[in-house]
């Protein structure tokens, strides 16, 4: 007979522990794939909970944090830079800037910015282009 007291099974976390947690991930990492695995869920278990209207709506809402984080870091690295490291050292006063990052940011904020072009085709004195196909029976 064994002295030694038996540990009560492991409680399993409930879904909406489970969405809490996922939902918490995925607000940080903005990647399905990286918040289930933190959040030790299955991606299936994701998609089949978007049935909810509850949970699709938490989700919309973790979506729009992801966002705004992503943009609060491209802001960050277009304005303040990182830091550079040369050879593993991080240099003292240097700072490397994004402009890439920046020209995103601006065209976010004004629309004028963005590439908006556009090709229309028109016939003469901007009437429909008239397309004939004529169709030829092949020799056999």
């Amino acid at each position: 007979m064994s002295t030694q007291a038996k540990r009560p099974p492991k409680r399993q976390p409930t879904t909406k522990a489970k969405q809490r947690r996922f939902l918490d991930w995925y607000a940080k990492l903005g990647t399905v794939l990286f918040a289930a695995c933190k959040a030790r869920c299955q991606r299936t278990e994701h998609y089949r909970w978007l049935n909810e209207p509850d949970y699709a709506q938490r989700f919309e809402h973790a979506r729009e944090d992801a966002k705004e984080l992503l943009i609060a870091e491209a802001r960050s690295r277009a304005h303040e830079g990182v830091p550079v490291t040369y050879k593993g050292k991080r240099l003292r006063g240097v700072r490397q800037y994004s402009d890439p990052l920046l020209m995103f940011l601006i065209k976010q904020a004004d629309p004028s910015y963005r590439e908006n072009a556009r090709m229309e085709h028109t016939g003469a004195a901007g009437a429909p282009i008239e397309i004939r196909v004529k169709f030829v029976k092949a020799d056999g």
